[in-house]
């Protein structure tokens, strides 16, 4: 009896040292396949927005020195011919890169993959219209060259904005137009078919039907200049027709559409071409601006307080309809900007009959700072 429990504890003892060891083998084996799997390592982070104005570099760091690190700043995986990493790569915009590494012609690890967000602040500009009426021509320009052009005033204004995109390098990445007034698109009426080496790679528009605003277009809408924009543009793949809550990205700028023309905005204003204009809030990494075009119906800053609740929050503002009979200014006091721009000129200003007047007081009191016509050409920078 007593040789038979000797026997089982011995049995129970080399079972136990058996499986110690089994399980040291394992984690042996473990520690020793992590050591033999690769890991790159980058300086930069996937989840943090650079913002600074000194140029990024990318490190990636490899223990191992008798493998190689190929990469792609495309998005595209990495192959045997891909770029070998031998310094800091330089980025300029933000980039989606992938690395891995190779033994000789073989990947011996995971594919890497960091999106590197780089947001510069862009310059925005605003412009007086050289004919002296109330207008809209802005500029957003990025540290890369990039251009956007917001309407552009009337026909007298399209020498001038030759002008100006062509000292900013004439190439316009996005023309956005909020609606089909003279005083916002006569000069892009000149200008598009007529361009002496501007280039346009892509047009925004609201797409205001023509037969319904026909029905209801007064003698200052001046619908003719509708119908030439129209049979300009027709078939041309560059233009795109903006719908509310459409995105857009244009370098290192989101572009969120707030209102354009539907069935909504039809049933809350008879004053269609104004009401149904283009609303964008253009957002950087920290600061955003809202354009409102001519919008300007209580009805319609209504519509946007309830649609957008929070997203009007802004830290630039231009004015609908230049800042006279514009929106309630509940609106503007929800949108909490530090500064509002007025497409005014002095003399909407300063005329009893206009309320552009009044609308600046009402900023002022609230300490917020203002840019009209008197001093422009007036420049922000969005961060």
């Amino acid at each position: 009896m007593l040789k038979q429990r000797k026997s089982t504890i011995c049995f129970i003892l080399f079972l136990s040292i058996f499986f110690i060891c089994l399980m040291g083998n394992f984690t042996f084996s473990s520690e020793a396949s992590e050591q033999l799997i690769p890991q790159i390592r980058s300086n930069l982070n996937s989840k943090k927005i650079y913002t600074k104005k000194k140029q990024l570099k990318l490190t990636l760091q490899y223990a191992a020195e008798q493998d190689v690190i190929r990469y792609t700043l495309d998005g595209s995986q990495p192959k045997k011919t891909s770029l070998i990493y031998r310094a800091p790569v330089k980025l300029k915009k933000t980039t989606v890169v992938k690395a891995c590494v190779y033994r000789g012609k073989k990947r011996c690890s995971k594919v890497y993959r960091w999106k590197i967000h780089i947001k510069r602040p862009w310059k925005i500009t605003q412009y007086a219209d050289r004919s002296g009426s109330q207008a809209m021509f802005y500029t957003l320009c990025s540290p890369t060259g990039g251009l956007i052009v917001v309407d552009g005033g009337t026909v007298g204004n399209a020498a001038y904005v030759r002008k100006i995109i062509k000292e900013k390098g004439g190439v316009v990445d996005a023309w956005f137009l909020t609606h089909p007034h003279a005083d916002h698109i006569g000069a892009f009426n000149q200008i598009y078919p007529d361009p002496q080496g501007i280039t346009i790679k892509k047009i925004y528009d609201t797409p205001i039907d023509y037969q319904y605003y026909d029905t209801l277009d007064q003698s200052w809408d001046e619908i003719g200049v509708y119908a030439n924009y129209l049979n300009l543009i027709k078939g041309d793949h560059r233009v795109h027709h903006l719908n509310k809550g459409d995105q857009i990205t244009v370098g290192s700028l989101t572009i969120k559409v707030l209102n354009s023309y539907n069935d909504e905005v039809k049933q809350l204003t008879k004053d269609i071409c104004n009401d149904a204009s283009l609303v964008l809030k253009f957002s950087n990494a920290k600061e955003h601006m809202i354009f409102c075009g001519d919008a300007h119906s209580k009805s319609i800053a209504k519509y946007l307080k309830k649609t957008w609740k929070k997203e009007l929050k802004t830290t630039y503002v231009q004015t609908g309809h230049h800042g006279n009979n514009s929106f309630p200014f509940f609106l503007y006091r929800y949108m909490k900007p530090e500064a509002a721009f007025l497409d005014a000129p002095q003399w909407l200003i300063d005329g009893e009959q206009y309320s552009a007047k009044e609308l600046l007081s009402r900023f002022h009191e609230k300490k917020v700072t203002t840019y009209d016509y008197r001093t422009a050409p007036n420049e922000i920078t969005l961060k």
